[in-house]
């Protein structure tokens, strides 16, 4: 059973931290970014950081003189030791040079308690016959997430440093690396997606949202890395049923039924067919990178805990969300905060921290559809008006923490019946905010039965609805054709 007696600290250490914060403002400085007064073993050290604290909230100098005041002040001088033990914290400093190194220690000391006693509060839970494992293993969870959150990381760049790395990037060639989108014509726009960002890709029910993030994960997974895919709406294996469609060039029906549906019966597929399904199994099984998908993580702690976990097992290099709204943050007051606080969270507690890009779906709101009634666009909904970024939900939120935002909606230049739209829809694909680069609009296909987006500048062939059994047509596009 492990102690609960707290057995990691150094008081040297914080001698040192709170020494050098005496002897000179810069460390003073560097010291409260660093720590914070838990950090600390000895209460009495505790009582002299929150002196210092005070002296700089106040923009007061801070040194021995003036925190030996403010001690005595609060009348705790005695309590720490005296004017006595303060010079002792000053003499025990070799150089306020190695500020840096002291504060390392007192924080893994630090961390080390709050593991030892959390561990031991997670022990003493099992206890507790009326806790179930899956609301202690959420606690634990919560925590962590908290204790992260409430530590503030404090990076300071000088820009003529980073302005010179930059030449000597140029210099030599070397590309910033950036996500693509595999996206016939979305990429000249977008230019990518660099590390530690967050894409926005919004529109409304039927524009193919998921079939753009599962295009993403798969062009990602050939040509970037791992991916993890947070999947809130559709199911893992849909997905996987979805990408075997679009590798057979089978309809996604066919695939769920394992067989082609008329009336009440099931005729079984062609044994190309089967072949081909096979082989678009295959097809996946080799993709360089992992492409793995999460499910049912709709609680914003689940997320991260969910992400973080997959970047250190996994490797994952890109996530992907679909989609945003359905996150929840039960901690939020209201709808506005939880949404505020969700999009701040995704970008500082996984893009940010694990260097990867983000992309975040999200459903749009039906003021387009609206406007596309008030024109008196007599197709509504099926010909709506070009999207506008008010159209996403909490629109504020997401553009503040968005690199480049898209929208997705029906291209209106095209008339089509209900019966076209089952083959493949006219779409408007439309960069609306890129912070270094181009905006402007893609017109692509969403095929549906091959679930991916093509240019409308170039002939596509759709497969046929009756595909499976075909002959010498499910031949000549059968699943030996390349479809990236």
């Amino acid at each position: 059973m492990l102690s609960l007696v707290p057995t990691h600290h150094s008081l040297e250490a914080e001698q040192a931290v709170l020494g050098c914060a005496l002897l000179s403002s810069l460390a003073a400085t560097r010291v409260l970014a660093g720590l914070q007064r838990e950090d600390f073993f000895l209460p009495a050290h505790r009582q002299v950081f929150d002196a210092i604290a005070d002296l700089a909230r106040c923009h007061s100098p801070v040194d021995l003189v003036t925190v030996m005041d403010e001690l005595r002040d609060q009348g705790v001088l005695e309590k720490v030791g005296g004017s006595t033990y303060l010079v002792s914290l000053t003499d025990s400093v070799a150089a306020t040079a190695h500020t840096d190194h002291y504060i390392a220690i007192v924080k893994e000391k630090s961390e080390l308690r709050w593991l030892e006693h959390e561990t031991g509060q997670f022990l003493s839970g099992l206890a507790d016959t009326e806790t179930t494992a899956a609301e202690l293993r959420q606690a634990l969870v919560r925590k962590f997430l908290a204790r992260d959150q409430g530590r503030v990381e404090m990076t300071l760049a000088d820009l003529r440093q980073v302005a010179f790395e930059e030449a000597d990037r140029v210099q030599a060639g070397t590309r910033e690396e950036v996500a693509l989108t595999g996206i016939e014509g979305v990429d000249r726009y977008s230019d990518g997606l660099p590390r530690g960002e967050i894409a926005i890709v919004c529109g409304r029910p039927g524009t193919g949202k998921t079939a753009a993030a599962l295009q993403i994960a798969r062009h990602a997974a050939t040509h970037w890395g791992p991916v993890l895919f947070a999947s809130l709406e559709t199911k893992g294996r849909d997905l996987a049923r979805r990408d075997l469609a679009r590798r057979s060039r089978l309809p996604f029906s066919h695939i769920r039924d394992a067989g082609i549906r008329t009336g009440q019966t099931i005729e079984p597929l062609s044994d190309h067919a089967v072949e081909g399904v096979a082989r678009a199994a295959a097809d996946l099984a080799r993709l360089p990178h992992g492409l793995y998908v999460c499910e049912d993580c709709y609680k914003l702690s689940a997320l991260i805990y969910a992400a973080q976990l997959a970047h250190v097992e996994c490797g994952t290099d890109l996530i992907i969300v679909d989609y945003g709204q359905l996150v929840r943050d039960e901690g939020a007051k209201s709808r506005v905060e939880e949404v505020s606080r969700i999009a701040r969270e995704l970008k500082n507690s996984l893009a940010r921290p694990l260097n990867v890009p983000v992309y975040v779906m999200a459903q749009a709101t039906r003021y387009s559809e609206q406007r596309a009634f008030t024109a008196g666009n007599k197709n509504g909904s099926r010909a709506a008006a070009m999207m506008q970024l008010s159209d996403i939900g909490w629109a504020g939120e997401w553009e503040a923490v968005a690199y480049t935002i898209h929208l997705l909606s029906r291209d209106p230049s095209h008339e089509q019946t209900e019966a076209e739209d089952e083959v493949r829809v006219p779409i408007r694909w439309h960069v609306a905010k890129n912070r270094n680069g181009r905006t402007g609009v893609v017109k692509l296909w969403f095929e549906k039965p091959r679930f991916q987006f093509v240019s409308q500048d170039e002939r596509h062939e759709t497969a046929p609805p009756d595909f499976a059994r075909a002959t010498e047509e499910d031949r000549r596009l059968g699943p030996d054709r390349e479809t990236f």
